[in-house]
């Protein structure tokens, strides 16, 4: 009996170990994922040319999905506002395929170095729905 609840066990987790691989040979489906929160953005002004980390955390809807891309448009409404709209995509494996994967996904990060080249404020809006962002702003201001 314990040798087959080994076996059963042995199994699953090879099958999980490769459903999810990224060199298995899946088709994939591409989908936009929400950004949770972010970090390390400024509360003072920076100066012009400086260059701060920015992170950013999104959650796949399952273990399989992983980091694909990330989408993003700039918007200049007045001389010294600019607004960044920002959309992450993970990559999932298609339905119908033999695979296993986790109902809960680890959080991701993804980190943004980014050097303000001019001064004004510049507004970070990550999409989270179609109705919702999570914001944030780097001021910049003049050496």
């Amino acid at each position: 009996m314990k040798s087959k609840l080994f076996l059963v066990g042995m199994a699953l987790a090879a099958m999980a170990l490769h459903a999810c691989s990224e060199t298995a040979d899946l088709i994939e489906v591409v989908k936009p994922v929400p950004a949770i929160r972010t970090e390390n953005f400024p509360v003072k002004p920076i100066k012009v040319d400086s260059t701060v980390v920015l992170r950013v955390y999104y959650q796949p809807s399952n273990g399989c999905g992983r980091f694909s891309r990330i989408d993003s448009t700039t918007t200049q409404p007045s001389s010294t506002t600019k607004v960044t709209n920002v959309q992450f995509f993970a990559a999932y494996p298609e339905e119908g395929q033999d695979v296993v994967c986790t109902a809960q996904a680890k959080e991701s990060q993804y980190t943004l170095n980014y050097k303000a080249k001019t001064v004004g404020k510049h507004i970070f809006k990550f999409w989270k729905t179609d109705s919702e962002f999570v914001s944030d702003t780097v001021t910049v201001e003049a050496r």
